[in-house]
């Protein structure tokens, strides 16, 4: 749980900081995030612990990828999201996968559950993305939603971090 913590106080510097280049489009990312997180949307808790799974996949980090997600099966367990069953048993899977690629396998899954709530849930649209890596997966190629434009692949980790592309602005 410090992890989590730690993890997310990171998180937000690096979302307030920008990357520091002085780039106009991470500012951009940086200003909407900020306005993304203060949604009122009921899906925004999901949909920011669903950011700190993919950090986790993206640091091939198994226990903080299981830290995540118990954080997301106590948030599933309010009243307000006891519809979301087919998100539920996807965290259940994930937290009982033992390897990190067969968490990367669950994590597909969930990544197109989260796309529909982004598509349909009201949440603010721009600077949100749905990134793709044609390679996971032995080519057949699997997506994910980031808060930024830098490719940072979950299915690959460090092995091919960059490998992949934006293929829709949510």
């Amino acid at each position: 749980m410090k992890q989590i913590a730690i993890f997310a106080s990171m998180l937000m510097l690096v979302i307030a900081c920008g990357n520091g280049s002085g780039d106009n489009d991470a500012n951009k990312v940086s200003n909407n995030i900020e306005v993304y997180k203060k949604s009122q949307n009921e899906t925004r808790p999901i949909v920011e612990i669903y950011f700190l799974i993919t950090e986790a996949l993206v640091a091939g980090d198994a226990d903080f990828a299981n830290d995540a997600s118990a954080e997301l099966q106590n948030v599933l367990q309010e009243e307000e999201f006891e519809r979301y069953t087919e998100i539920k048993n996807l965290v259940n899977k994930f937290r009982d996968a033992r390897t990190i690629d067969d968490k990367r396998v669950i994590y597909s899954t969930l990544s197109n559950e989260i796309y529909q709530l982004i598509k349909n849930g009201g949440l603010p649209k721009g600077e949100l993305y749905l990134m793709h890596c044609p390679m996971a997966f032995d080519n057949k190629g699997a997506s994910w939603i980031s808060y930024r434009k830098e490719v940072l692949n979950p299915y690959f980790g460090d092995e091919m971090l960059n490998c992949g592309s934006i293929i829709e602005e949510l």
